[in-house]
């Protein structure tokens, strides 16, 4: 039932556009005769003031049937876009020649088609893309802003790296260098950012080295800069501090 209201409204609305396309076709040319009907009037004929009103008119109705001509193109394009079957997002793992390319949904690869327009732009390897019905590549959205973080255990030739998600590296995986990570020197250890669909490493995040978490020169501190451990610096003092100062007289007792 609501499959039929659907295509009745469908075509409602495009014999309303055509309607209205050819009232404003038809408004024209009956607007271009009465003009050629006044330049042919003779100049003292009576019936010239009715025509130059009739042509007043003929022109602000003109107007409207312009704008309702508009707003039934705008309202036919709002109501083709809000009925128009959901995109699906993948991810691109690159050209296979000049009208195909290789794409990914979760585990599963496609050979698709590619819109001349995206073609033309070179979409990048580890990018997201729009994909039609008819499972045809038709817009670029760039990297995806969020994603999976893992840790490389091995970088493998020049476009893929082992990673793993788990701290002891059981569950690894083979995944493609995205294009802007192609020439990243990559080091066991790294992690990346892996896209939604777990295929393309997409951004690097170096390894930082345990020294920057040391502090190189120690300041010298005075206990006398340490309020309120009187307590413990007497224990110190007896336990470490003293012992090493006087080893003599601590070994005597």
């Amino acid at each position: 039932m609501f499959e039929d209201d659907e295509e009745f409204s469908s075509r409602d609305e495009e014999s309303a556009a055509s309607r209205t396309t050819r009232a404003v076709a038809s408004h024209r040319a009956a607007t271009r005769l009465l003009t050629e009907i006044i330049r042919e009037t003779p100049r003292n004929d009576p019936r010239l003031p009715r025509l130059y009103a009739l042509r007043q008119t003929m022109e602000v109705q003109g107007k409207e049937l312009e704008e309702a001509k508009r707003l039934t193109e705008e309202y036919q394009e709002t109501y083709r876009r809000l009925t128009s079957p959901a995109n699906r997002l993948a991810v691109y793992l690159g050209a296979i020649d000049e009208e195909t390319a290789l794409i990914a949904m979760g585990d599963q690869e496609y050979v698709a088609s590619v819109a001349p327009s995206v073609a033309e732009a070179k979409p990048k390897v580890g990018t997201r893309v729009k994909v039609n019905e008819a499972f045809a590549v038709i817009g670029d959205l760039g990297y995806d802003p969020v994603g999976s973080l893992a840790k490389v255990s091995e970088v493998v030739g020049e476009d893929r790296l082992r990673v793993a998600n788990d701290p002891q590296g059981m569950q690894s995986r083979l995944v493609w260098r995205s294009d802007d990570l192609r020439n990243v020197p990559l080091k066991a250890g790294d992690e990346v950012r892996l896209e939604p669909n777990l295929k393309v490493a997409i951004e690097h995040f170096p390894t930082k080295d345990i020294q920057d978490y040391f502090l190189e020169d120690v300041p010298p501190i005075e206990w006398s800069q340490i309020g309120g451990q009187d307590h413990v610096i007497q224990v110190i003092n007896d336990a470490i501090q003293l012992p090493l100062l006087y080893p003599d007289l601590y070994a005597r007792f």
